[in-house]
């Protein structure tokens, strides 16, 4: 596919029939999250929604993300090409505003996913579109239950941005943080000490990683509580399935679960959540 040649809602739109038709396995929650998509879509096209669908801004994202390129493997040096599915996450968490101040409309996020999908390269992306452009000065916070977690994300947002000819010299990296030189945004890596130090203060996006090896729901709590001065803050969940379902990721998982599944009557429309599981 040539890149000039992209429509990135068709393309979205696409994966969604693909899904719904069976072209593609997915699970049960797979489905339902796309079948939510579609019913939120329809129903913001209406007068008295209280969101509308900036398409826009999915193209933006699109091409922000080929500022990036492979640097290991096969694809070394390429520039990132976002798959479907990708694509689909982020017009969800992107495309969907509020009309009442053009706010994004998602406020939190929870992706469950099997590993080896280049979840860090795609958080990587995420988060530096937001530092970079966003309108206010950004607060990225990465907080794994261990070090070498925080850091995975980390290193792949500075490897991604030290691979773009556009942001040559317009951020540096400096006591273990990045920064925005244009805006004084910043990218911090969290260790495991913040449950107790309370550092990560005023966050615009939290990522909180493979939430199912954390043991307490203490770093989500100083994130999360830390961004309610924030216009439009962004709290990630990722994570891969676990076994231990006396941890909060099962909890949330749940939660999330309930919010897709179609005959459940809980909603909450500032949450994205999207789990990709066997059935």
């Amino acid at each position: 596919m040539i890149a000039a040649e992209v429509n990135v809602l068709d393309r979205v739109f696409s994966y969604c029939d693909n899904i719904l038709e069976g072209r593609i396995k997915a699970g049960k929650k797979h489905i339902w999250a796309v079948k939510r998509f579609l019913k939120d879509f329809e129903d913001c096209q209406n007068d008295d929604s209280p969101f509308y669908f900036d398409e826009v801004e999915g193209d933006d994202f699109y091409w922000w993300s080929r500022e990036f390129h492979h640097v290991e493997g096969v694809l070394a040096g390429k520039p990132v090409e976002l798959t479907d599915f990708q694509l689909f996450i982020s017009v969800n968490i992107f495309c969907f505003k509020k009309k009442r101040n053009g706010a994004r409309r998602f406020r939190k996020v929870y992706i469950q996913l099997a590993r080896k999908n280049a979840k860090s390269q795609f958080l990587a992306i995420v988060g530096s579109y937001i530092a970079f452009l966003g309108d206010e000065k950004q607060r990225m916070y990465i907080a794994g239950w261990q070090k070498d977690q925080s850091d995975e994300v980390y290193i792949a947002v500075r490897d991604g941005i030290g691979s773009s000819e556009l942001l040559s010299g317009k951020w540096k990296e400096s006591y273990g943080k990045i920064e925005v030189l244009n805006n004084g945004s910043v990218v911090v890596p969290l260790s495991r000490e913040t449950r107790k130090q309370g550092d990560g203060k005023n966050p615009s996006v939290g990522i909180v990683d493979e939430y199912h090896l954390h043991e307490t729901s203490e770093i989500y709590d100083v994130l999360n509580s830390g961004m309610v001065a924030r216009k439009e803050p962004l709290m990630f969940i990722i994570t891969t399935a676990g076994f231990d379902l006396s941890r909060p990721c099962f909890t949330e998982y749940e939660y999330v679960s309930r919010i897709l599944d179609p005959d459940d009557p809980i909603e909450n429309e500032d949450y994205f959540a999207i789990i990709c599981e066997l059935d």
